[in-house]
Formats: structure tokens, C-alpha cells, sequence
């Protein structure tokens, strides 16, 4: 069952949640403003213990609005450090075509470390854990590393036969690495990781 955690942010899209073990909720969140009605703003919440959210000081982020209206590259990297070092400042990995790139400063550098397992990825996220498996998520197959990207399996399950995976979150769950994906047709699987059928056949990296 579900139930209402807080009353939100009512006139915003939030896009990112992070929560951690002591209870601090962090959102990222969009949304415009009367001074920049036609392109969204990107904004960081925190959630107190009086059930109030507020808004997160971006360091240097400068002006919201350029001289062309949009948000500049500036802003939008501030905001993205920010994020980074408020919900644990690990390292960030990204797809870059066939790469596996990653970064240690927020996003503003990044560093190709290997290949992906294919020419194309969706989004790269990691999950618990020292050194973090890696997961390589495309629009019909997810992906898992637990060796920095230089060997790569893919997951093999029934319902995934003839349903393509949409949505993957990972995070640990009685002290175990769960595993939790959402497919095209609505289905969702939970499974712990490292028990799940993973397929080495073309799915191994290689050096950049």
C-alpha cells in the first residue's frame, strides 16, 4: 500500500528525490517563474521536520535567465554540484555513445574510464556498495558491472522476454542489493542483484 509522505511542492515537476538514512528528503525539482514563464528553472528543496519544505542556497549559481531567454549552462552546472554534494558527493557515471564516462567534482568534469556493453545507453546509474555496481540501462535491455565497466552481463528474466524494461531503481533493502524494474507493459519485478539470472553472451566492455 501507499500512503501521502508530504503535501509536495504544488507548483513544481520534481524530476529527482534523495533520502537518506537520517531521514533528510532532498528534491530537484522544475518549474517557471512570472519572470521566466517559457523555460523551466531548476530549483533544490529540503524537507523539515516541521513538514515544510525549503528552498536550498545554490552557491554560484549566478542569474537564472540569459540574454537569450534560457537558462544559462552556468546555473544549470551549479545546480547540478549541489545536488551532487548534498546527497553524498559519490562518484557521478554517465553513457557517452559507447563510453562509460565518469566524475568526482558534481558533473563538471567527466573522464572516459571504459566502454559500455553497447554503442548506446539511456541512463547510467550505480548501486550500494565499495566499489558501487554499475548499471547500463538501454531501451531494451539493462546492463550491470561490478568490475568498473571493463565486463558487462545482461539481465535475463521471464517477463522480460517479450516486455522491454522502462524503469530500473537500485538501492539496498535488509542489508541486501535490490533490484527493482519497471517494463513498457506496467509490470514490475523486485529481485536482490546479485541472485538475478545475469548474461555475459556480448555484453562485455572494453578498454577506451
Amino acid at each position: 500500500t501507499w500512503a501521502p509522505f508530504s503535501r509536495g511542492l504544488a507548483h513544481l515537476r520534481v524530476s529527482r528525490i534523495h533520502a537518506d538514512t537520517d531521514g533528510n528528503v532532498t528534491l530537484l525539482a522544475t518549474g517557471t517563474w512570472p519572470e521566466q514563464p517559457n523555460w523551466p528553472v531548476s530549483t533544490i528543496w529540503r524537507l523539515g521536520g516541521d513538514g515544510r519544505w525549503t528552498q536550498v542556497e545554490v552557491a554560484e549559481a549566478g542569474p537564472t535567465l540569459g540574454l537569450d531567454g534560457t537558462v544559462p549552462y552556468t546555473y544549470t552546472q551549479a545546480i547540478d554540484v549541489t545536488w551532487h554534494s548534498l546527497t553524498g558527493g559519490e562518484a557521478l557515471y554517465r553513457s557517452w555513445g559507447s563510453d562509460l564516462q565518469r566524475s568526482t567534482d558534481g558533473g563538471l568534469t567527466w573522464e572516459t574510464i571504459g566502454a559500455g556493453p553497447v554503442d548506446y545507453g539511456v541512463s547510467t546509474f550505480t548501486g550500494p556498495g565499495d566499489p558501487p555496481a554499475i548499471y547500463w540501462l538501454t531501451w531494451d535491455a539493462l546492463y550491470r558491472s561490478t568490475d568498473g565497466g571493463a565486463s558487462w552481463a545482461r539481465l535475463s528474466h521471464p517477463a522480460l522476454a517479450d516486455d522491454a524494461p522502462s524503469a530500473v531503481a537500485v538501492g539496498e533493502w535488509d542489508g541486501e542489493e535490490m533490484l527493482f524494474v519497471g517494463t513498457e507493459a506496467g509490470e514490475l519485478l523486485a529481485l536482490p542483484a546479485t541472485d538475478a539470472d545475469w548474461r555475459t553472451e556480448g555484453a562485455t566492455g572494453s578498454d577506451p
